[in-house]
């Protein structure tokens, strides 16, 4: 018999799944906006795995896709990673810390520093609002990321 928790019977990932389109805006230590572009992410549970692309079209033109790749580390929890950089020197561990909340802890895999944390809230079951907290790799705080989603899949 597996033992595995799986992924689709989780009371939180299941319910992002699909394809979400929104808004990203970075923020500074000094509350002033430096960047704001567009993103569409595909969120999918295949063979037990969270399976996500992220497609990002800049102001400028500029796009830029990343994929990654989540296993279950126990209830309520995948341990998240990715082969393209930054992301790629970074461990992400998601959490279900409610039946609508998803915490992140982004880390440096070199010094095991936390370099980002995440909420991904889901306010209706068709839109989720997330923050992302930035620190350096010495503690101090860069600044803050605002995205509102919407699934469009």
């Amino acid at each position: 018999m597996n033992s595995q928790p799986q992924l689709k019977d989780f009371a939180v990932f299941p319910k992002h799944v699909g394809v979400w389109q929104g808004d990203w805006i970075r923020i500074d230590h000094n509350a002033q906006e430096t960047t704001r572009f567009t993103g569409l992410l595909t969120q999918q549970i295949i063979d037990n795995q969270w399976i996500q692309t992220n497609e990002h079209e800049f102001p400028d033109g500029k796009k830029v896709t990343q994929n990654f790749v989540g296993r279950v580390t126990g209830t309520g929890r995948v341990t998240i990673e990715s082969s393209d950089p930054p992301f790629s020197n970074y461990s992400m561990i998601a959490q279900e810390v409610a039946d609508h909340l998803l915490v992140f802890d982004i880390c440096d895999k070199a010094t095991g520093k936390i370099l980002a944390t995440e909420t991904i809230n889901l306010v209706q079951p068709n839109q989720r609002i997330r923050t992302t907290q930035s620190f350096s790799i010495e503690g101090v705080f860069q600044g803050v990321m605002l995205i509102v989603e919407h699934r469009v899949g």
